[in-house]
């Protein structure tokens, strides 16, 4: 469901209640009344949770500004970023219903109002969205490290850059990205244990509030895989809807609070994940059961054609398709001819899911029920 999301709302729609919070009256005047050049932005106010306000739980962050960018005919607007998850449930393990929104709606205004800005819910239900992240917490049947050692593998497009050390706990995690999005595959417990030890780490921020849970969960030796698409810029969004024919209208607040949305865009992109690893043919490391399967994919393959497919499996095995990117230089039709190949031979298999099969198993009837990771879930209580 929708996880971290940052609003863009009109100064004209708010009341600050404490001007003190905002650094005072006369830097809101000088905010109001600053210098913003062309494409740029002027003065900011920044206004985070204090230490007293997270004894009572996670709060939003607000940037107050002018910019040249209007929303809504407005150049002075108040930027609020939250996980809306950890507004509701001071966790982003618990996972929201659309039948949670005007509860949410709610605590989000009261703790909007004791960092000293008062916003109508009317308001909010309708804010400008300029990011939104789509996420699903996923409880697995076998090891969350070893299954993403195999995601850290997916192919998904020579145009997304990768890393496997960023959002990092342990190296239990993959992350895919351009510009405009990013798709994040980790281990949600390892994530935010380290995390309490690493206040600074952007995707870890805020986590705190989440101790108790989570040594719950270390206790009970819970296998959390995190699936995340971030859409950084709102082009982004509005071009994969017109291509999976989702409607989002104006891209608000309560249109992109929807479970639809988010099924949709997080089983398109577990499936080319999980269509890259099955190529991988995980289930077979003999060499003679290979060269069977090759054979029978290709009735009439040579016998150098037969070793060459041989090497090239067991490489994307061990590596992935980067190396034969980087290693020999494959273009772009070398990758697909590759790919059709892979998928050809694995088409030949028929043996029981291995635990990494069994892994995307659960992933998939996951993200197909979609149903709401909840405490009896984690705990059966």
């Amino acid at each position: 469901m929708i996880d971290t999301v940052i609003m863009i709302i009109p100064f004209r729609q708010t009341q600050i209640t404490n001007a003190e919070r905002f650094g005072g009256t006369e830097a809101i005047n000088r905010v109001l009344t600053s210098y913003v050049p062309r494409n740029g932005k002027g003065i900011e106010i920044y206004v985070n949770p204090t230490s007293d306000d997270k004894q009572h739980g996670y709060f939003p962050r607000i940037t107050f500004s002018r910019t040249a960018f209007q929303v809504d005919d407005s150049s002075t607007n108040f930027k609020i970023e939250c996980s809306l998850p950890k507004i509701l449930f001071n966790n982003n393990v618990y996972e929201l219903r659309e039948s949670d929104l005007e509860n949410l709606l709610q605590t989000l205004q009261e703790k909007l109002s004791r960092l000293g800005l008062f916003i109508e819910v009317d308001v909010l239900r309708n804010a400008f969205v300029s990011r939104v992240d789509y996420a699903k917490n996923i409880l697995l049947p076998g090891n969350c490290g070893i299954f993403l050692h195999w995601v850290s593998k997916a192919d998904l497009h020579s145009s997304l850059g990768r890393n496997k050390t960023a959002y990092a706990p342990g190296g239990s995690s993959f992350k895919s990205y351009t510009k405009r999005h990013h798709i994040l595959a980790y281990d949600k417990v390892a994530e935010v244990t380290k995390s309490f030890y690493c206040e600074n780490r952007s995707v870890t921020r805020d986590n705190h509030c989440q101790r108790t849970l989570f040594n719950q969960l270390q206790e009970a030796n819970s296998q959390i895989f995190r699936l995340e698409v971030a859409f950084l810029k709102r082009a982004k969004l509005k071009d994969l809807c017109a291509s999976l024919n989702i409607e989002m209208g104006q891209g608000r607040l309560s249109q992109l609070f929807n479970e639809n949305v988010s099924k949709t865009i997080l089983q398109h992109y577990s499936g080319r994940i999980f269509n890259s690893i099955r190529r991988l043919n995980l289930d077979n490391s003999d060499d003679i059961t290979l060269i069977d399967r090759i054979e029978q994919a290709f009735p009439n393959i040579t016998t150098n054609r037969t070793l060459n497919l041989l090497s090239q499996i067991k490489l994307v095995s061990t590596y992935d398709m980067d190396f034969f990117r980087n290693k020999f230089r494959f273009c772009s039709s070398q990758i697909s001819r590759l790919r059709r190949d892979l998928d050809a031979i694995n088409s030949t298999q028929n043996s029981p899911f291995s635990s990494v099969m069994r892994n995307i198993h659960a992933v998939e009837s996951c993200l197909q029920e979609f149903l709401p990771i909840e405490e009896s879930n984690l705990f059966g209580g």
